[in-house]
């Protein structure tokens, strides 16, 4: 999630198998990406942390939890967001 930047206001979550990408913005629009577009994946900051299942992190307008399944991200205001899972990404 990143708040810090005026032009980058996003929740990102990405997986590896499939391979795939799913940002998150405030009004609720969610963009995806899938290795086809150059730039979809990539590597983790370094101090980047793990979310144990069941946990949750919020900043800003953003909470994303790990299921044993799948990690939602949502916008808290507007209930709107992402699944993204090896079944793929779905918008609510």
């Amino acid at each position: 999630m990143d708040l810090f930047s005026a032009t980058n206001r996003s929740a990102y979550c990405q997986t590896w198998s499939p391979p795939a990408s799913a940002t998150l913005f405030p009004d609720g629009h969610v963009e995806e990406c899938f290795p086809i577009k150059v730039g979809c994946l990539g590597n983790p900051p370094e101090d980047d942390r793990k979310l144990p299942y069941g946990d949750s992190v919020v900043l800003g307008p953003f909470r994303c939890t790990s299921l044993t399944s799948a990690v939602r991200c949502i916008v808290t205001r507007s209930r709107h967001g992402f699944l993204i899972s090896r079944s793929g990404i779905s918008h609510f």
